[in-house]
């Protein structure tokens, strides 16, 4: 079945780099893409996408359960600390509403440089049910998602709505640490020879796990930290820290919280045969392709 991509967005203020992220998507898919988000913003999408009203979707068990379990704060930022575990239940949703199979879910702030057609039969051939980036043994960013199906998504979801005081990265970073259900998408190259330790201390338990699926892509995929480091954060989220003076090298972001150093690499475009701009990164004479960008600023359109 040709892979399709579903996108969400919860929340009464719309988002439009969300435009960029999909115009990203179709610039290297040809591909179904579900766009899940307010009946009011259907105006705001300027792609031919699959609009579903976030009002009118029909609600698993599991979502249900979530909705009245939740004990997350509304008031943040437009109820982003329960958006973000909410849209794992919306994608269950869909899945089972429209059985759908080979299922890819980006957040909205991110560009796609990867024909996902050829990642699904990688996925595939490996008997993968469900991948995603992890920056660290305790935190999973869900930036580039795949899922076979709904079997996994559905036992992620009945795990989550017991936990209201973690946060989606932590909640799928736990429930990978009890099921071992979700593969681990390489975020450093295979050759990396630095021992895996954040700036702020954080270390893991097996290195292995952050790139031996690297043979397996041909790529690597950003979690955050390299979008944050080309692109910088989201001003919204800039504090003074105690880790101020180890977070910027020659005005580059560099994640706390990733336990590989996104400054060990050298990050150069090349322009494939299409006039598509496609990231590279280098490391011990060797290029490898990026097949995402998560780009924390919001500004997309700079990485197009």
């Amino acid at each position: 079945m040709k892979p399709s991509v579903v996108l969400v967005h919860v929340g009464d203020v719309f988002a439009s780099y969300i435009n960029d992220c999909i115009e990203q998507i179709q610039k290297f898919n040809d591909c179904n893409i579900y766009l899940i988000l307010s009946e009011k913003h259907f105006e705001m999408i300027k792609s031919k996408v699959i609009l579903l009203s976030i009002e009118n979707v029909k609600k698993s068990t599991n979502h249900i359960d979530f909705l009245r379990t939740s004990k997350r704060d509304d008031n943040f930022r437009d109820g982003f600390w329960k958006s973000v575990v909410e849209r794992f239940y919306y994608i269950e949703d869909v899945i089972i509403e429209h059985n759908l199979e080979n299922v890819f879910h980006f957040e909205n702030d991110v560009m796609i440089y990867c024909d996902l057609e050829k990642m699904s039969r990688v996925m595939s051939q490996n008997k993968i049910k469900m991948a995603a980036p992890f920056d660290n043994d305790s935190r999973c960013i869900p930036s580039f998602v795949y899922f076979k199906g709904n079997e996994v998504l559905s036992e992620l979801n009945r795990f989550m709505f017991q936990f209201s005081d973690y946060n989606d990265m932590e909640l799928i970073a736990m429930f990978n640490e009890k099921y071992s259900l979700i593969e681990m998408l390489p975020v450093i190259p295979n050759d990396y020879k630095r021992e895996l330790k954040s700036v702020s201390g954080i270390t893991v338990r097996n290195k292995l796990k952050y790139f031996e699926n690297f043979d397996k892509f041909k790529s690597i995929f950003d979690a955050a930290a390299i979008g944050q480091y080309l692109g910088g954060v989201d001003s919204r989220n800039v504090k003074p820290n105690i880790f101020s003076k180890l977070l910027k090298r020659n005005s580059k972001f560099i994640n706390e919280s990733a336990v590989y150093n996104v400054s060990d690499f050298n990050y150069v475009w090349e322009i494939d045969d299409l006039g598509r701009k496609i990231p590279f990164l280098t490391y011990n004479g060797k290029m490898h392709k990026i097949s995402n960008l998560h780009i924390h600023s919001k500004q997309l359109d700079l990485f197009k």
